[in-house]
C-alpha cells in the first residue's frame, strides 16, 4: 500500500501591537511590516462529517490505531475489536457494564476497507494480541507470520535511575507489555526488501527480510533518554534516502532521526 503522510498546519493570531524602530527611529507597527510581506498560500480542510457511512451488520468500529491510502486513494484502516465496549452498542439486547456482554458479531472486523467515499469495499480479522507481524493478501487470505518477543522475558539486571525511578524497575515495566510488534514500515528500495518492526517489549527496530519474514537485525539503544535510546516507542518511517525517523511517548516525548549509512555484509544463518 502506498504511504500518504498529511501534515497540519496551525495559524496564531497575536492581538497585541508591537512597535519596533526603524533605521531613522520612525516606530513601525507589526501590522504595517506584515502588509509589505507578498502573502503565502497554505492548505485548508473542512471535515466531512458523512464520512465514513455506517458500516454493514449494525457493525461497531473498536478504537482506531492505523490508517493508511492506497494507490487507488482507498482507505484502510486498523481497529481493536477486542476493546469495543458494551455501552458503544447501541441495538436488541444492549446493557451496560462489561465489554464481555458485547456479541462478537456487533464487532467491526481488524482491518476495513473505504472507497473515498466513506463506502465500506472489506474488512477481515478478529480480535487478536499474540505479538506477532502477520501477512494477509488484500482479500483477506493468511500467508505468513513471525512471532515478536513472545513469552516471558528475562528479568533487567539493570542498575541506577531513569526519570527519578530505579532502572530496573523501568526497564521490567517494558519488558513485560502486552504489546510487542506494534508498528510496521518498508524499507524505500523499489523492491521493498526490508520490514522494519517495532519491538515495544525490547525498544528496538527489528529489521527482516520482507519475503521469508527472517529476523535479520536490529538497531536502538534499548530504554533510555540518551541518543538512540528509546521510552516509549510508538511509531516509525522512512525517508526516501533510506534516513530512519522514530517517536516516542510518555516521559521522552520526542523524534529522533537515524541516518542511512550504507549496506553491511553479515554472515548467512
Amino acid at each position: 500500500m502506498k504511504r500518504k503522510v498529511g501534515a497540519g498546519i496551525a495559524s496564531l493570531m497575536l492581538g497585541a501591537t508591537v512597535v519596533g524602530l526603524g533605521p531613522r527611529g520612525v516606530g513601525t507597527t507589526a501590522a504595517a511590516q506584515a502588509s509589505q510581506t507578498p502573502a503565502r498560500e497554505l492548505p485548508t480542510f473542512q471535515v466531512d462529517p458523512s464520512w465514513p457511512k455506517k458500516l454493514p451488520n449494525n457493525w461497531v468500529m473498536g478504537p482506531v490505531s492505523g490508517v493508511n491510502v492506497d494507490a487507488q486513494d482507498h482507505v484502510w484502516v486498523i481497529t481493536r475489536p477486542r476493546e469495543v465496549k458494551s455501552e458503544w452498542v447501541v441495538g436488541p439486547g444492549t446493557a451496560n457494564g462489561s465489554d464481555l456482554q458485547v456479541n462478537p458479531s456487533w464487532k467491526a472486523p481488524s482491518v476495513i476497507e473505504f472507497d473515498g467515499e466513506g463506502n465500506y469495499i472489506r474488512g477481515w480479522g478478529g480480535p487478536a494480541r499474540n505479538k506477532r507481524v502477520q501477512v494477509f493478501t488484500l482479500d483477506g487470505k493468511y500467508v505468513s507470520q513471525v512471532f515478536v518477543s513472545r513469552g516471558k522475558m528475562a528479568p533487567s539486571t539493570a542498575t541506577g535511575t531513569l526519570f527519578g525511578y530505579p532502572r530496573k524497575e523501568v526497564e521490567d515495566k517494558v519488558l513485560k507489555s502486552p504489546e510487542a510488534a506494534s508498528r510496521t514500515t518498508f524499507s524505500p528500495d523499489p523492491q521493498q526488501r526490508f520490514l522494519y518492526v517495532l519491538d515495544r517489549r525490547h525498544q528496538r527496530i527489528l529489521i527482516l527480510d520482507r519475503k521469508t519474514l527472517e529476523i535479520l537485525g536490529s538497531f536502538g539503544g534499548g530504554v533510555g533518554d540518551q541518543p538512540g535510546q528509546f521510552y516509549i516507542l510508538h511509531d516509525m518511517a522512512t525517508d526516501s534516502h533510506g534516513n530512519f525517523y522514530t517517536t516516542e511517548i510518555n516521559q521522552n516525548s520526542r523524534a529522533q532521526k537515524f541516518v542511512f549509512k550504507g549496506m553491511v555484509s553479515v554472515p548467512a544463518k
